[in-house]
């Protein structure tokens, strides 16, 4: 997809990072903490701060990372991968707390099937993204092959982070002073890191790399 509709996509998706932070800010408890003792209109004032200033920020921290120096030919797919991996890790963090939040629990076997669970809603809207903004790949001659191939990786990849994941929340536990609720959300950014990793190698040079290079 051209660098034409990369302001538009950016400030959008940067409204629903918004929203998709709201149950993980409270399901931490720092929203109760932002909103102790405050009225209405000053809490409307703090949403509509928030709402405006995320999608700001997202398009800032874009242009930021222009600075840093990536190979010529992963340049802007390094980038935008940069940018959706924040916003699949939202998503992901926000459906997993949704459903903590809902059933109230925050260990045990569980915890393996509502890592799945955001996994799996996570991998699904993330190959919009890598198809046809990051790797630019609107023009395929099999999506469903590809798709097949993106399921492979990420699903992999969402095996191996799930039962890290796992292992970090309910073998390990939550370490004295710090809350399961914080534990939990704590744990999943402790994984980020191999779940990036594993996404975004295996997608380039797994399931986007019959095509062309791509070029904005």
């Amino acid at each position: 997809m051209s660098s034409h509709f990369d302001t538009p996509l950016l400030l959008g998706m940067g409204f629903l990072l918004a929203l998709l932070a709201i149950p993980i800010l409270f399901n931490t408890g720092i929203l109760a903490t932002l909103t102790e003792n405050h009225s209405a209109i000053t809490l409307g004032g703090m949403l509509l701060v928030w709402m405006v200033c995320v999608p700001l920020g997202i398009l800032f921290f874009f242009k930021a990372l222009h600075l840093l120096p990536f190979p010529q030919s992963m340049g802007t797919e390094g980038r935008r991968f940069i940018i959706v991996g924040i916003f699949n890790t939202v998503f992901y963090a926000s459906i997993f707390n949704i459903l903590t939040l809902f059933t109230g629990i925050t260990r045990g076997a569980p915890i393996l099937f509502f890592s799945l669970i955001a996994y799996g809603l996570s991998i699904i809207q993330a190959f919009w993204w890598n198809n046809y903004w990051i790797f630019g790949r609107a023009r395929h001659s099999s999506t469903m092959r590809v798709w097949s191939l993106f399921s492979i990786v990420m699903v992999s990849t969402a095996l191996v982070s799930a039962a890290c994941t796992y292992v970090l929340i309910t073998v390990l536990g939550a370490p004295a002073g710090i809350s399961p609720r914080l534990w939990v959300n704590i744990s999943i950014v402790l994984v980020i890191p191999l779940s990036f990793l594993g996404n975004f190698f295996g997608n380039k040079f797994f399931v986007f790399k019959q095509d062309a290079p791509y070029t904005s």
